[in-house]
């Protein structure tokens, strides 16, 4: 382990399309088909790549194959279930201490409900001395053609609130706090505003360099560019920020147009930041 291993701690967070790899027909001659040893060990690596201590997945697959995943690389691992069809996933290097689970399902859950992808949080022990951290994996409500976006911006207006009560639980443990996910969105909606009135920071934009288009990527025209992911830390641990990154490494980012063969791990590129341990 290197010396900037032992005094840094990774975060990161990632939509992974459920696994499949963008262009999912061209992915599986590579991958093999999903659920196969070969996917096991590519996935394995794809994220071992990412060099993150902890990351949340959105859009992720059900528990039994994400355990697959995380034994081949070494990961401890909390699920969070969707009430619908997009589980979230938490992955660490460490233990993991205690889930919580906000995204339940009830007999008549729909996609206009708070959290219907996936809201959990895992109390993560990052050792070294530090009070365990709490990492929140959130997917909220997307923009697509059969949700026009008004709709979609009020249906987030409304996670935004249904969040607070459960980040005021988690803060009242006394444990600090990180927030990755797909806000799909920009900072220009309510859930930024209270994060931010409440002394988080975006990572990007404190020690990023500014944030960096997470969706759309891969020829596509700019005007179909997004800013959708994003990493928050929570008052205790902003002054330990110290670096942050979207993820255009070779295997989930190519610069298009797009050609036959081509593939990419998702549609969404990661975000990963570093903070520094406790001296």
């Amino acid at each position: 382990m290197t010396s900037e291993q032992v005094t840094t701690i990774r975060l990161g967070t990632f939509n992974v399309l459920g696994l499949t790899g963008f262009r999912a027909a061209d992915a599986a001659e590579s991958l093999g088909p999903p659920g196969s040893e070969s996917w096991v060990d590519a996935w394995a690596e794809l994220l071992a790549r990412l060099d993150c201590d902890v990351i949340g997945l959105q859009e992720g697959i059900d528990h039994a194959g994400a355990v697959r995943i995380a034994r081949r690389a070494g990961w401890f691992l909390a699920t969070v279930p969707s009430p619908l069809r997009w589980s979230g996933h938490i992955l660490s290097r460490t233990p993991i201490l205690e889930t919580r689970v906000f995204s339940h399902a009830t007999p008549m859950t729909t996609d206009d409900d708070p959290f219907s992808r996936c809201l959990g949080a895992a109390l993560v022990d990052v050792g070294r001395d530090e009070r365990p951290w709490w990492f929140v994996d959130l997917h909220l409500c997307p923009s697509r053609p059969d949700i026009p976006e008004d709709e979609a911006r009020r249906r987030r207006a409304v996670e935004a609130e249904a969040i607070e009560p459960v980040v005021d639980a988690l803060e009242a443990t006394g444990h600090p706090l990180v927030l990755g996910g797909d806000f799909n969105s920009d900072v220009d909606e309510p859930i930024h505003d209270r994060l931010l009135a409440r002394g988080y920071v975006n990572a990007m934009d404190a020690v990023g360099g500014g944030r960096r288009p997470t969706f759309g990527k891969h020829g596509t025209r700019p005007e179909h560019v997004y800013v959708l992911d994003h990493l928050y830390v929570g008052p205790p641990l902003v002054g330990r920020l110290r670096a942050a990154r979207v993820g255009g490494d070779a295997g989930f980012w190519y610069p298009g147009p797009e050609q036959a063969g081509q593939w990419v791990a998702s549609d969404h590129l990661p975000v990963v930041a570093e903070l520094a341990r406790r001296s």
